[in-house]
């Protein structure tokens, strides 16, 4: 399956239909389409550097998650995003200890001012369609 990735509310993945993949990754079910990833976006509240992996705690306004970026010899050099930065992360969804967190694809701080509500905004509207088309 190609990468494909939806934008998506972190409070709202336990409401979404989850198939686990040969990947032993999760993929979001949404009008008949599957998708391999997830996009999310929020502001870090807890971080910490290992030597094979970063792990962020992100905010999204209406939950937390963790994000793990895995670090190899090639990234060495990889940024370590601080307290209160805006990241928009791309990944794909698993299961640790029973709760959900993200193995990242992609990370890129945001650093517009309007990055966060135009999420928001194009969240809204990705959700209200699929909705639309079930009722």
């Amino acid at each position: 399956m190609q990468d494909n990735f939806i934008k998506i509310f972190i409070n709202n993945l336990n409401t979404h239909t989850l198939e686990l993949n040969s990947y032993n990754h999760y993929n979001l079910v949404y009008d008949l389409r599957k998708y391999s990833g997830v996009e999310i976006a929020g502001i870090i509240i807890g971080r910490v550097r290992y030597n094979a992996k970063h792990i962020y705690t992100i905010d999204d306004g209406t939950a937390i998650i963790s994000v793990i970026e895995w670090v190899n010899d090639q990234m060495q050099d990889s940024p370590f995003y601080d307290f209160g930065q805006f990241l928009v992360v791309r990944g794909y969804l698993r299961k640790y200890n029973n709760k959900f967190e993200i193995n990242a694809k992609f990370i890129n701080l945001e650093e517009q001012v309007d990055a966060e509500s135009f999420h928001w905004l194009r969240t809204i509207q990705i959700q209200s369609l699929f909705k639309n088309k079930i009722k």
